[in-house]
């Protein structure tokens, strides 16, 4: 016997998916349209950003980490 998979998926109702509009960050998009600058180049993030020691996850703890510990 077949399962509707449009309606259920193991006994459990299928959740709709999400809008785009749900997904989008459009403050930070209109952000990034107004802050950025178009000139510059591939390259040149990378210059600028190869002095950063290890990973830029790994500055963004350490920075959020102590931000925390500073706070208290």
């Amino acid at each position: 016997m077949a399962v509707d998979q449009t309606t259920e998926t193991r006994g459990r109702p299928l959740q709709s998916k999400p809008d785009l509009d749900d997904l989008l960050d459009l403050e930070f998009e209109a952000f990034c349209a107004r802050e950025g600058d178009e000139d510059v180049t591939l390259d040149e993030v990378r210059e600028a950003t190869a002095g950063i020691p290890g990973s830029m996850a790994r500055v963004v703890d350490d920075e959020e980490r102590a931000e925390r510990f500073t706070a208290c």
